[in-house]
């Protein structure tokens, strides 16, 4: 590292002349030191430190960042490697920031990329468990960053507000000003909050009034309510009787009509009875069954040179039914297929007698005379009777219809009333509610002017913000946000005994410890292990990976202190090694060109799948 590391100065032959101008005396003094330190090719010490050249340190820093580029670029992953307590820390958040990348920052174990395959089985073991750590972390770090931003936005609002209250007094003080000074501030205040607060007791004692005559009204509107519920009941009860009575009325009409029409046929066979009688003429009565039989052959018991045609018809069916009705005093149903209505006399030729044949039906039909006049006289009291309640019904149909048109009035006038003191209530709500803004704004200008000398802008730039915001972490909200990761573990190995719960625990740690920053490069096959490209620092303590990376052929930048081989690098950054600022200055460059190569290369690949 001699080349790397500042030297003890030479001097030139202006600088010896220069030297010679000033004085004879000194510049033989001078020239005779400086001949000896001109030959001095010595490392510079200071404090018993050496002194890394930081211009060739740049040089190497540009070189290596060059090939850096161009390997991130052919899509190589990248192994940091760093167990120092300097920069273990940093190599981790370094491997995870830039993509396709993993770490080692805890000790580099003998045989981590010869051997393997046995490393493929201690990491498949503890897999699950980093996979669910990984799930818990992420959680943590988005609630975090929300917390952070919020702690941000917070500042910023204080920030903002401390401005418009400066503002805001400066206008209030100008105002006091205009107003006579300072003395009359407290009476101007006082009258105002006094006028506003008589105001407010005029508009609620208003309200208050208002609120009792709305109670009153809604009293009274479910009186209504209560009211008008009853006569509807009744108004239907009115109803179903109305039409009850009516359908009586209807069938009682029928009964009449029915009635009627079987007088006249009772008065006409007493009529033809008597007729017949006078006239000298044979009258017959059969009964029904030996009647049906007479128009194909003739009845026992009557001689043979009686014609057919002299038959008495009967009339249809319905007013046979309502005959037997009224003699039985049940309704029987006759097939009769005679249509005719009418009864006729026939004659028969030659003979100066007539015999006629009647059914039996009709010749005792027509001694039921008295009985169906008494049966109308009974129907037409039992209409009038049902008529005068028909109309009884109508006048308190008509009542309750007057009524629920008055209750209807009387309720629609309520609810007009009611709205208009909504209204009213709702313009009185909204003055009160200016008034309070009014007072409150008031309270708050007393306050301003009050705490106004103490009060100053708070010039704080956005950097000192977020500075602030991370010590706020730091301190209270890192320290709740722990997660046990115990509890994993116990998941895990609940059903086990505790010794071997132990036993396994200790294990699985030790394997996350050394191995969790390469759990993902299961993922690359081991012929594609060749291809990573190895960032180491700290040389001397990381001489293994080294040779193992050397035995692989895995390319190398390694950042090289003065107890280093620079030899042993492809490429390498002279620098320290121990402090933490200068590793975090190198791999924060490193990370850059990574990432800056990687989304150029995403770019290119896009560029050619559109062509």
């Amino acid at each position: 590292m001699k080349n790397y590391v500042w030297t003890r100065k030479k001097i030139t032959d202006s600088k010896l002349s220069f030297a010679g101008a000033q004085t004879q005396v000194t510049s033989t003094l001078t020239v005779s030191k400086d001949k000896k330190t001109a030959r001095d090719t010595r490392p510079l010490l200071k404090k018993g430190r050496n002194i890394i050249n930081l211009l060739k340190t740049r040089r190497c820093l540009n070189k290596a960042l060059a090939q850096l580029t161009k390997y991130a670029a052919k899509g190589k992953t990248f192994l940091f490697v760093g167990t120092k307590k300097a920069a273990s820390g940093l190599v981790s958040r370094a491997a995870l920031f830039s993509k396709k990348a993993f770490f080692v920052n805890t000790r580099w174990l003998g045989g981590m990329l010869t051997n393997w395959k046995t490393i493929l089985k201690s990491i498949s073991k503890i897999r699950p468990i980093l996979k669910e750590k990984q799930m818990i972390i992420k959680d943590i770090l988005e609630k975090r960053h929300n917390i952070k931003v919020r702690l941000i936005q917070k500042a910023l609002l204080l920030r903002k507000k401390s401005k418009l209250m400066l503002k805001k007094g400066r206008q209030l003080i100008q105002m006091l000003k205009s107003n006579n000074g300072h003395s009359s501030s407290k009476f101007l205040f006082v009258e105002k909050t006094n006028i506003l607060n008589n105001k407010r007791k005029e508009m609620i004692s208003k309200g208050i009034v208002l609120l009792e005559k709305r109670q009153q009204l809604f009293i009274k509107r479910q009186e209504l309510i209560v009211q008008s519920q009853a006569l509807k009941s009744q108004a239907t009860r009115l109803t179903n009787t109305y039409q009850r009575v009516l359908n009586n009325l209807m069938s009682s009409r029928k009964k009449l009509r029915e009635l009627k029409t079987l007088l006249i046929i009772s008065k006409e066979l007493q009529a033809f009875k008597q007729k017949t009688i006078q006239e000298n003429q044979n009258l017959y009565m059969v009964s029904y069954n030996t009647f049906k039989t007479l128009n194909t052959t003739n009845p026992k018991g009557l001689s043979s040179n009686i014609n057919l045609d002299f038959i008495i018809k009967n009339p249809p069916k319905e007013i046979l039914n309502k005959m037997v009705s009224i003699i039985k005093g049940q309704a029987l149903i006759f097939k009769n297929n005679n249509a005719n209505s009418k009864s006729t006399e026939i004659g028969v030729e030659g003979n100066t007698t007539q015999t006629l044949i009647l059914s039996q039906l009709l010749s005792k039909f027509s001694l039921f005379v008295p009985t169906i006049k008494t049966s109308i006289t009974n129907l037409q009291t039992y209409i009038t009777v049902q008529k005068k309640a028909l109309n009884k019904i109508v006048s308190l149909l008509n009542t309750v219809k007057t009524k629920m048109r008055a209750y209807v009035s009387l309720k629609n006038k309520l609810v007009l009333s009611l709205q208009k003191i909504k209204q009213t209530l709702q313009t009185e709500r909204n003055i009160i509610r200016v008034l309070r803004r009014k007072l409150k704004q008031i309270a708050a200008q007393k306050r301003l002017i009050k705490f106004l000398p103490k009060l100053r802008y708070l010039p704080t730039p956005a950097v000192k913000i977020e500075q602030t915001a991370r010590f706020l972490m730091k301190k209270f909200v890192d320290p709740k946000m722990k997660y046990p990761m115990d509890s994993i573990y116990d998941e895990k190995l609940s059903r086990q005994s505790k010794k071997v719960a132990a036993s396994r625990k200790k294990k699985w740690q030790r394997l996350e410890k050394y191995l969790g920053g390469i759990s993902n490069m299961t993922k690359i096959k081991e012929k594609q292990i060749q291809n990573n490209v190895a960032i180491i620092i700290g040389q001397q303590e990381e001489m293994n990976a080294v040779r193992e990376c050397q035995k692989l052929g895995i390319k190398m930048f390694h950042i090289v202190d003065t107890n280093c081989n620079p030899g042993f690098a492809d490429h390498f950054i002279p620098a320290n090694d121990d402090a933490r600022n200068s590793i975090k200055f190198i791999l924060g460059k490193f990370l850059t060109r990574i990432r800056l190569a990687q989304k150029l290369k995403i770019h290119f690949k896009k560029a050619k799948i559109k062509k």
